[in-house]
């Protein structure tokens, strides 16, 4: 029974041994990874970071920092003092890069063992500390030695230690840089209130202006725009994107900025930015290059062809739908002229309804009158066709006029019927100040049966 028992014991402690054995670290694993208490990390708080700035040999070369107050708007910077350019930067890859440098563990060690510096990258947080971390060059096991000085706002270095991190973070930072960080919208500096746009390919040509009742055209003649339309083509600039940047066209690359296919600016509160079209980007045509000029910097892009399609440079496709955007409550006075520009009606509008010759209109001639209204300044036309000063202009069988309280005129339009294979349709022409005219197609019940009445009243012996 003793025999038994001390065999017994035996086995067990075989056993226990045994486990110690298998479980015991290995010897033969690397420093970096044999203790956890070696671990350390940068301290970094993404959320405080205001300013990285990349530096080779001493020298800073790429900077990314948040630009306005607050919020996520960064940019990029970069080249010398001759060539310096900006960008805006992505927030999502900046939050990603901070991120990803506050989250790496170092394996830190008691001694320098930095012999030749790859580059530095410093970080600046709010209160204006900073911490700076220089690379090494030399790479073993997939590490790389670093030196990190902690600053206070000041300046003074407070802190220095070394350590060990992993290479591919000297890649991203060092080797790479800040420059994937830019943002891929062409117009990712611009906000979204712009005021102006021009639009130049060939020899078409328009600007729009937005003031306070909506959009212009300004140019090349001056109309109501449509507001609709003018807001799609600015959500179509700033929607753009690029396939890449071009940084350098010196390896025999001929762009076609020289003689670009087409030009677009867009007016803003930050001033004026520009997008040149230059020649083809690849072999199939599908891409074209693009030169990006803003007030703070400028880039070269290559951009989908099929996209910048969309960009349409012709006013016709601008011009409002309704003649006037005038209001009712602001016309005291409207007259209905002959082919002889005298008054065949004149009618006053006062709190109680419309008046002629000092007396209320009837409730036909309210009725006629209230319906004009409505075609000229609410019924959108069925279409709108621009006549160039060279050709023959549509004569009118008699003019709209419609004055403010100050007796200042407010809206002048000429009128006519024509025919089509749809029927009868009112013809609104307004004359242009360059020459040509602007025609609005009316197909509706209520724009002919208004045609109709024009056409009588116009018709009326003068006075």
């Amino acid at each position: 029974m003793q025999i038994r028992t001390v065999l017994l014991w035996v086995i067990i402690a075989g056993i226990l041994g045994a486990a110690v054995v298998l479980t015991r670290p290995s010897q033969t694993l690397s420093p970096i990874a044999e203790r956890d208490d070696q671990w350390r990390s940068l301290g970094i708080d993404p959320a405080r970071v205001i300013r990285i700035t990349r530096s080779i040999g001493g020298q800073p070369d790429q900077v990314v920092e948040r630009s306005g107050a607050g919020g996520e708007s960064w940019v990029v910077r970069w080249g010398g003092e001759e060539t310096a350019m900006s960008w805006p930067a992505d927030p999502m890859r900046v939050r990603a890069g901070t991120r990803n440098l506050s989250t790496q563990k170092i394996s830190e060690t008691e001694e320098d063992t930095l012999s030749e510096p790859a580059g530095s990258v410093q970080i600046v947080d709010t209160d204006g500390k900073d911490i700076e971390i220089t690379f090494g060059s030399i790479a073993s096991g997939g590490y790389v030695p670093i030196r990190v000085d902690e600053r206070d706002s000041t300046g003074i270095v407070q802190s220095r230690w070394f350590g060990r991190i992993q290479s591919q973070v000297r890649e991203a930072f060092i080797a790479t840089g800040f420059l994937p960080w830019r943002s891929n919208e062409l117009f990712a500096g611009v906000p979204a209130q712009v005021t102006g746009v021009s639009l130049d390919a060939g020899e078409h040509h328009v600007e729009l202006l937005r003031d306070p009742t909506g959009w212009m055209i300004t140019s090349p003649f001056v109309s109501l725009a449509e507001s609709g339309k003018a807001e799609e083509l600015v959500g179509t600039l700033l929607g753009l994107e690029s396939l890449g940047f071009v940084d350098s066209t010196d390896d025999g690359i001929d762009a076609g900025f020289d003689r670009p296919i087409a030009v677009v600016s867009m007016t803003h509160e930050g001033g004026v930015t520009w997008m040149r079209i230059g020649s083809q980007a690849d072999m199939g045509g599908q891409q074209v290059f693009a030169r990006i000029t803003t007030p703070t910097g400028e880039a070269i892009v290559r951009v989908l062809a099929e996209n910048l399609a969309k960009l349409t440079p012709t006013p016709e496709a601008y011009i409002a739908r309704t003649p006037s955007r005038i209001a009712l409550s602001d016309i005291t006075r409207l007259e209905i002229l002959g082919t002889d520009n005298k008054p065949r009606l004149a009618a006053a509008r006062s709190l109680g309804g419309w008046m002629i010759d000092g007396t209320p209109a009837t409730t036909q001639y309210s009725e006629a009158i209230n319906r004009l209204m409505q075609v000229l300044t609410v019924e959108p036309a069925s279409g709108v066709q621009v006549r160039k000063p060279d050709t023959e202009p549509s004569e009118p069988m008699g003019t709209v006029r419609a004055f403010g309280a100050e007796g200042n005129l407010l809206m002048r339009f000429g009128f006519g019927l024509d025919s089509s294979d749809a029927g009868l349709r009112l013809l609104v022409t307004e004359d242009l100040d360059a020459g040509g005219q602007i025609v609005w197609i009316c197909t509706s019940d209520e724009a002919r049966g208004t045609g109709a009445w024009l056409t009588a009243m116009a018709s009326r012996r003068a006075p």
